[in-house]
This record gives structure tokens, C-alpha cells and sequence, in this order.
């Protein structure tokens, strides 16, 4: 029993090796190149150059402008540059030049006064109350949402030694 078993596997095997082993032909390998009339094979042009006239002349124009454009020297408006302020209104100061606070000793209104030494209340955006780390970052917020003081917020700094 255990012969044939150990024969059946190795004419199973050997079906397995022959038909592994078998060469097939693909459809690419079976086309045939083509033919002129004459029995010739038939070479196929790819990337020649056209031999049109008018063409290369408007290439040869278009590339003269191009490089007349770019290399021409054209003068350029002077513009001074702002540290941040932004364009003074009529009867209103800048918010960039201009920046309040006062000390307070709330602590109420400071409840992580150990990093976030300073309170901003935003009267444009309903009364939002924010807390900052530093005088720097209290100004860039004020710039940015052009805030005016009074008017637009409220800024307070944590003292104790008031």
C-alpha cells in the first residue's frame, strides 16, 4: 500500500514537470512585421523632424520673443516695506502702533496664571476671552484681527506686586 502510493506521487510529479516544462507561443511572438508591395519590410519613422518652412520660422520668431522678454531689463516700482502696521484710517490709530493693557491681581479672570500670565477679552467676537504666555503673542493676535483698544478688546496682565 505504501509503494503505490509513494508511485502514484511520482507519476503525479513527473505529469507536473512536463507541463511546467511545455514552451508556449504568445500572439506578439506570431505577428508578422509589415510588408510593402515589393516584400520588403517596412521601417517606421518616429521622431523625425518636420521639413516645413513656415513652421520653423514661427518657432524661430517665437523663441527670439522669448528670449527678447526675458532678458530685457524692465524698471520695477520701489516698495517699502511695513513691520506689520496696516493702513491708517481717518480719525482711527493703528492697532500695530498702538497696544494697552493693564495690571490686575483678579484671579478670577487668570485661572492658569502660571503660563498664561495675560487675558484678552475680544469685545468684537462676543466678549471671547483668550489667555496668552507673553506681551508678543497678545500683540500678533491684536494685529491680526485689527483690534482697537477699548473699543475692540480688553487686555490684562497678572501682577502681584500691585
Amino acid at each position: 500500500m505504501v509503494g503505490e502510493q509513494w508511485i502514484h506521487q511520482i507519476s503525479t510529479s513527473l505529469k507536473y514537470n512536463s507541463i511546467k516544462t511545455q514552451r508556449t507561443t504568445t500572439l506578439k511572438s506570431q505577428k508578422k512585421s509589415p510588408t510593402n508591395s515589393t516584400g520588403k519590410k517596412e521601417m517606421k519613422s518616429v521622431g523625425q523632424l518636420s521639413t516645413n518652412k513656415s513652421s520653423s520660422r514661427t518657432t524661430q520668431r517665437k523663441l527670439e520673443e522669448n528670449i527678447k522678454a526675458l532678458t530685457s531689463v524692465t524698471p520695477r516700482k520701489k516698495t517699502t516695506k511695513t513691520s506689520g502696521t496696516t493702513a491708517k484710517a481717518k480719525g482711527k490709530s493703528t492697532p500695530a502702533t498702538e497696544f494697552r493693557y493693564q495690571n490686575s491681581r483678579k484671579l478670577n479672570l487668570f485661572p492658569y496664571v502660571d503660563t498664561f500670565p495675560w487675558f484678552l477679552e475680544n469685545r468684537k467676537e462676543d466678549n471671547k476671552k483668550c489667555w496668552f504666555q507673553c506681551e508678543d503673542h497678545v500683540i500678533k493676535y491684536v494685529t491680526r484681527y485689527n483690534l482697537y483698544p477699548i473699543k475692540d478688546y480688553k487686555c490684562l496682565c497678572y501682577n502681584q506686586n500691585q
